[in-house]
């Protein structure tokens, strides 16, 4: 289908979108995982999740993924 990147959101940075980037990751995907569309139930967890994933994905924000994806549909 052509598809290279995934942006990955969701509930339990440290369980669904740690495991979920892995799997992606693994399968040859380019991960972007907007810091500001996960979260869990203690920040000091979700801050340790997004570091340990960082080798593997690409930290961003909500907005710049609104801005990138606006850019490619001019």
């Amino acid at each position: 289908m052509g598809v290279e990147t995934l942006v990955i959101a969701g509930m339990y940075t440290n369980h669904c979108v740690i495991s979920t980037s892995i799997g992606a990751a693994d399968a040859g995907y380019r991960v972007v995982v907007p810091a500001d569309a996960v979260g869990t139930w203690d920040e000091k967890l979700h801050e340790q999740a997004l570091e340990v994933m960082h080798s593997w994905i690409i930290r961003s924000t909500s907005n710049e993924v609104i801005r990138n994806l606006k850019k490619k549909t001019r």
